[in-house]
């Protein structure tokens, strides 16, 4: 980032087209000397919470000024009376004048501020009241959503997008803007930034910002939230400004551009910087500028005409018009405050802490309704941290009050929690039963919104159960309900979890349709988690399809978008699913390092399921490396953390882990017992893909012993599920499995017939990976049976698939096939360019051993094709890559290269050079004490035909 040389008036000077998005900064300045976001919640806090609390929450720097109103709005100002404060001051200081000045000259403000400072400086510079429209309902943002129109009609605009009390010049109150609002605003949780911008301002947006230069005013940097999210909302920027006050700037204005190096920097960068850097990452705007200055300072510096300014001060403390306009708090009131914004931020052992005071309170005075809250809040709490038990018991308890006191009918919220809990431990009919309870509640209460979220909650369940066109139904059924009540968010999360449907019924792609519709809407509403949620979707259905660099880059998006906004249960998910590509690339300490780094915040969390799921991917890093021991220690760990969580279908799947370990180890009676074990859970749950593949298991470890018609009679099992299931892809697997049984008793139409079967499957889904496996796996059965034509023509379209992916594997596999089947057909020409290429992907992958053989493959076919001098000057090569070699497998090349050397000068009739080699060959042989081998055998045999050739 480098400082520009030009000044502040070639920037919002006269000439200039200038939008503003003024925030409470602004109205700091005498003689408004209103507090600006964080003052004014110190005083909040120190008034509404306990006294113990009041020094922590003060330090909390993710706790939201509109989070922390709405909170006291629901338990102590349900008028917002907080928000009466800012009209109390009706001194414009002169950074209001030159807001109205511009207003005046034709450049647009929008407002986040609650006072009504730029009214009064508006009215105060003397433009009459029917040339100003203050735009603050729906209704105005549909009606004048084109300030540049209104402007040319004689119409001055002010925007205020987070609503206000009251429109000050027509003296109507609009306080249902705020609620609005404050609700969207409230339920800021962990990292998550809820502001949207909605629909009805899409069109004021995308006007009030085309061509012109937006600049930022008042803002800090730690009052950002809604900042980012906003101006992703407009279109077609000239630059952003931001002004960044600085108290004391030397009579001057420092410019600075942010470039690409800043982004670079970003981690070490001010939060200021950041801001501006994941804007120039929206690549919208021509330029983004910092402005290092203070702010009034400058603006007495730029305006003309002197300004009607009243400097009387007019600062009222918060704190003591808190005391005064809002009703004290009682003392159970004064621990749930704190208690709720802990819950809200994720602190669940702050929030516990509150909740034992709450219930010792409750009980004294013996307010049930109050306790019920509190036991439904702990409930929360333990479910949160995997404590499912006690969050039952908790949920009940407070069932069982609100029974008592005839409000069970009105509070759907514990069913839906309670159904939650017995979905996370596999309870699905239990889950169905409380979901539809919870239901049942909304519809009476005709809350749609909450019959949407129950809806998506058990379309979950049953999808879960692969019961996929009941789930189907009732995700559609969800949808229409967000669409009816414009819920934007919930209607992202639906349509996600529609994907999530097709992708486990293996039709990718129509599952990536709707992840791309999702992200489309939480890109909307700068709804960063969704956001993330839908990348790392997206990146699983690249890694499904093989192309696990596409699938990293996906990874990585969701990993800096978590990161930035400090989301730690999505990073955890970013993280697992980054560390699982590199477990595939076979980076094995990569991944380890990176799923150790989500156990850290796991634990942080205390998310005690999240913890085990993490010690059963770091179990299969070392099953992938054939390290059975750690591995399963690991799975075993998983196991025990499960059992006490009574999460069964997690036990299940750390017993089916065991039983591959097992499996691997050729200890087949443990693999089938652990497997059968896992298989009773499945069937207990009613999961039916589950007990599909764990079939599959239990046949293959009864093919490897031998017992193929047992084996035979699960894979069937195994096809029967999938089938009604309908997931094409397991049948597939199902389908390969059988494929390699008929393969083992040379059954080969039998296998031939599954395979192509898998195949169309594959193909259907473009399935590309094991579409590439299943065409090798025919290939090589044809080879078998002497149709080597077919088994190239099988060969070719999986190595082009492998090239698309880029899967150096694969492509070694399929080029050594293709050329030794074309050497052994005697198209050397053919074989040469295969063995060629062969030897180009060695090159990339570094093997140099394998590098030297194909040189000499290479050389053997110049060789037969009669090019005897170029075949020597690569066998020469290949001995030059030899050098770089171990002992053994330096010397064991060194003497088949120079005996095949020898063989060609034999053949020319060089006997004597032919002499020289083969015993430069022996010799080899014998520096590594392989006289008695093969090789040497045979060059014993060379030495003696050149000797007799010679006498």
């Amino acid at each position: 980032m480098e400082e520009v040389n030009f000044s502040i008036n070639e920037l919002i000077g006269k000439d200039q087209k200038l939008t503003f998005l003024v925030g409470a900064g602004c109205s700091v300045d005498a003689p408004s000397r209103l507090p600006a976001g964080r003052p004014m919640m110190d005083a909040i806090i120190q008034y509404t919470c306990v006294e113990s609390e009041v020094e922590k929450i003060s330090r909390l720097e993710n706790l939201r000024f509109e989070a922390l109103v709405e909170i006291v709005r629901d338990n102590i100002d349900d008028d917002l009376k907080i928000i009466d404060y800012y009209g109390e001051c009706e001194n414009p200081n002169i950074q209001h004048f030159f807001l109205a000045e511009m207003i005046n000259n034709g450049n647009f403000v929008m407002t986040t501020n609650f006072d009504f400072l730029i009214e009064h400086a508006l009215l105060q510079i003397g433009i009459p009241k029917e040339e100003l429209k203050i735009i603050i309902t729906q209704k105005n943002f549909e009606k004048y959503n084109d300030p540049e129109n209104l402007y040319a009609r004689g119409l001055k605009t002010l925007y205020k997008i987070h609503g206000s009390k009251k429109n000050l010049i027509k003296g109507e109150d609009t306080s249902n803007t705020l609620v609005a609002t404050i609700q969207a605003f409230g339920s800021n949780k962990e990292g998550v930034n809820v502001f949207q911008v909605e629909l009805f301002k899409r069109d004021l947006f995308e006007n009030i910002s085309k061509n012109r230069s937006f600049i930022i005013m008042g803002y800090s940097g730690s009052d950002d939230f809604d900042v980012v999210p906003t101006i992703k909302a407009l279109k077609n920027i000239k630059n952003v400004i931001w002004i960044n006050y600085i108290k004391d700037d030397a009579n001057k204005a420092h410019i600075f551009e942010i470039d690409e190096e800043t982004l670079k920097n970003y981690d070490t960068i001010s939060k200021v910087n950041q801001i501006l850097a994941d804007i120039k990452r929206m690549d919208f705007a021509e330029h983004i500028y910092r402005v290092d200055v203070n702010t009034s300072r400058l603006i007495k510096e730029m305006m003309k005409t002197k300004p009607p300014i009243n400097h009387n001060d007019s600062e009222v403390n918060p704190l003591e018009w808190l005391k005064i306009n809002i009703d004290k708090p009682s003392k159970f009131t004064k621990y749930f405050i704190p208690h709720k914004i802990y819950l809200d931020l994720g602190m669940y052992d702050d929030a516990m802490r509150c909740a034992k005071e709450m219930i010792e309170i409750s009980s004294n005075t013996g307010d049930l309704e109050n306790k019920s809250v509190i036991l439904s809040n702990i409930g929360f709490i333990n479910y949160n941290q995997s404590n499912y038990e006690e969050a039952l018991e908790k949920y009940h308890e407070s069932i069982q009050i609100d029974e008592e006191l005839g409000l069970a009918s009105e509070k759907p919220g514990s069913y839906a929690n309670i159904g939650k809990i017995y979905e996370e431990q596999g309870k699905y009919d239990e889950a169905l039963k409380s979901y539809e309870h919870a239901l049942k509640i909304a519809e009476n209460l005709q809350d749609d919104q909450r019959k949407g979220i129950y809806l998506i909650n058990m379309g979950n369940t049953l999808q879960n159960l692969g019961e996929f066109d009941e789930s189907l139904k009732k995700y559609q059924t969800a949808l229409k309900l967000t669409e009816k009540v414009g819920d934007l968010s919930a209607k992202s999360k639906c349509l996600n979890d529609i994907g999530s449907l097709y992708y486990d019924k293996g039709d990718i792609n129509i599952a990536l349709k709707y992840y791309l519709d999702s992200l489309a809407i939480d890109e909307q509403l700068a709804n960063f988690p969704g956001i993330a949620v839908s990348y790392n979707n997206i990146g699983l259905i690249h890694f499904d399809l093989g192309d696990d660099y596409e699938a990293l880059k996906w990874f990585e998006k969701a990993l800096e978008l978590t990161e930035r906004v400090g989301n730690l249960t999505s990073k955890a998910i970013s993280l697992n699913n980054l560390a699982l590509v590199y477990q595939h690339l076979k980076k094995f300490e990569k991944s380890l390092e990176i799923y150790h780094q989500s156990l850290e915040i796991k634990e942080k969390l205390k998310i005690e399921a999240d913890k085990a799921a993490v010690y059963c991917n770091i179990g299969g890093v070392y099953f992938d490396q054939e390290m059975y021991t750690e591995a399963l220690n690991w799975y075993k760990k998983g196991l025990e953390l499960n059992k006490k969580l009574k999460n069964l279908p997690d036990i299940a799947v750390s017993l089916n882990n065991i039983g591959t370990v097992f499996e691997r180890q050729e200890n087949f009676s443990d693999a089938i017992e652990y497997y059968k074990e896992a298989t009773e859970i499945f069937e207990q749950l009613g999961n039916q893909l589950s007990i599909s593949i764990i079939m599959n298991n239990i046949g293959n470890s009864y093919r490897v012993q031998g017992d193929h018609t047992k084996a035979l009679e699960y894979y069937k099992n195994s096809l029967e599920i999938t089938e009604k299931i309908e997931n094409h892809l397991e049948k597939a697997t199902t389908l390969n499995a059988i494929g390699q049984l008929y393969t083992g008793l040379e059954n080969y139409d039998e296998a031939l017939g599954s395979y192509e079967k898998a195949l169309e499957i594959y193909t259907k889904y473009n399935n590309l990976p094991d579409k590439a496996l299943c065409l090798n796996t025919i290939g090589l059965i044809n080879n078998t049976i002497g149709n080597p034509l077919i088994a190239i023509e099988k060969w070719k379209e999986a190595l082009e698939i492998s090239e698309k992916l880029e899967n150096l594997e694969w492509q070694v596999i399929l080029l050594n096939s293709l050329s030794k089947t074309y050497e052994k057909q005697k198209e050397f020409q053919a074989a040469l360019e295969y063995f060629d290429k062969l030897m180009k992907v060695h090159e990339i992958l570094g093997d140099l051993a394998e590098t030297a053989t194909d040189l000499s493959n290479i050389a053997n076919m110049n060789n037969k094709l009669g090019n005897q001098v170029e075949a020597i000057k690569l066998y020469e090569k290949a001995l030059k890559i030899s050098d770089e070699l171990e002992e053994k497998i330096q010397k064991t090349k060194k003497s088949k290269y120079n005996n095949r050397i020898g063989l060609i000068y034999f053949k020319q009739g060089k006997y004597q050079e032919a002499l020289d080699k083969f015993n430069i060959a022996m010799n080899f042989l014998e520096e590594i004490e392989f006289n008695d081998s093969p090789l040497a055998t045979s060059i014993k045999k060379n030495i003696s035909f050149a000797q007799k050739k010679l006498e």
